[in-house]
Protein backbone atom coordinates (compact mmCIF):
# COMPACT_ATOMS: atom_id res chain seq x y z
CA UNK A 1 0.00 0.00 0.00
CA UNK A 2 1.40 3.40 -0.99
CA UNK A 3 2.01 5.86 1.80
CA UNK A 4 0.17 9.14 1.79
CA UNK A 5 2.20 12.24 0.94
CA UNK A 6 2.07 15.37 3.04
CA UNK A 7 0.84 18.61 1.50
CA UNK A 8 4.42 19.90 1.43
CA UNK A 9 5.64 16.77 -0.36
CA UNK A 10 2.81 17.04 -2.88
CA UNK A 11 3.71 20.68 -3.53
CA UNK A 12 7.37 19.79 -4.07
CA UNK A 13 6.37 17.02 -6.48
CA UNK A 14 4.12 19.41 -8.38
CA UNK A 15 6.88 22.03 -8.61
CA UNK A 16 9.38 19.45 -9.81
CA UNK A 17 6.87 18.12 -12.35
CA UNK A 18 6.26 21.66 -13.68
CA UNK A 19 10.01 22.30 -14.03
CA UNK A 20 10.59 18.97 -15.78
CA UNK A 21 7.61 19.48 -18.04
CA UNK A 22 8.83 22.96 -19.02
CA UNK A 23 12.29 21.55 -19.78
CA UNK A 24 10.69 18.74 -21.82
CA UNK A 25 8.73 21.31 -23.85
CA UNK A 26 11.86 23.39 -24.56
CA UNK A 27 13.95 20.37 -25.55
CA UNK A 28 11.14 19.04 -27.70
CA UNK A 29 11.03 22.33 -29.62
CA UNK A 30 14.82 22.33 -29.93
CA UNK A 31 14.72 18.78 -31.29
CA UNK A 32 12.12 19.83 -33.85
CA UNK A 33 14.42 22.65 -35.02
CA UNK A 34 17.46 20.38 -35.13
CA UNK A 35 15.58 17.89 -37.29
CA UNK A 36 14.53 20.67 -39.66
CA UNK A 37 18.14 21.92 -39.85
CA UNK A 38 19.36 18.37 -40.48
CA UNK A 39 16.86 17.91 -43.31
CA UNK A 40 18.15 20.95 -45.22
CA UNK A 41 21.87 20.61 -44.42
CA UNK A 42 24.10 19.33 -47.21
CA UNK A 43 27.52 19.44 -45.55
CA UNK A 44 28.45 16.06 -44.12
CA UNK A 45 30.41 17.46 -41.17
CA UNK A 46 27.57 19.71 -40.09
CA UNK A 47 25.01 17.00 -40.74
CA UNK A 48 27.01 14.60 -38.54
CA UNK A 49 27.13 17.17 -35.74
CA UNK A 50 23.39 17.73 -36.04
CA UNK A 51 22.80 13.97 -35.83
CA UNK A 52 24.79 13.85 -32.60
CA UNK A 53 22.81 16.77 -31.17
CA UNK A 54 19.55 15.08 -32.18
CA UNK A 55 20.61 11.86 -30.46
CA UNK A 56 21.57 13.80 -27.32
CA UNK A 57 18.25 15.66 -27.19
CA UNK A 58 16.30 12.44 -27.78
CA UNK A 59 18.14 10.84 -24.88
CA UNK A 60 17.47 13.85 -22.63
CA UNK A 61 13.77 13.77 -23.56
CA UNK A 62 13.60 10.07 -22.73
CA UNK A 63 15.28 10.74 -19.37
CA UNK A 64 12.88 13.58 -18.55
CA UNK A 65 9.93 11.44 -19.60
CA UNK A 66 11.06 8.71 -17.22
CA UNK A 67 11.45 11.24 -14.39
CA UNK A 68 7.96 12.60 -15.06
CA UNK A 69 6.51 9.09 -15.01
CA UNK A 70 8.26 8.38 -11.68
CA UNK A 71 6.80 11.56 -10.22
CA UNK A 72 3.34 10.53 -11.35
CA UNK A 73 3.76 7.14 -9.67
CA UNK A 74 5.01 8.81 -6.47
CA UNK A 75 2.04 11.15 -6.19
Amino acid sequence: MAKSLSTEQQQRLQQRWKRLHAEWELRSEKLKCLRADWAIEVGTAVKFQLEKQIQYEEAKLDDIDQQLNRLIRES
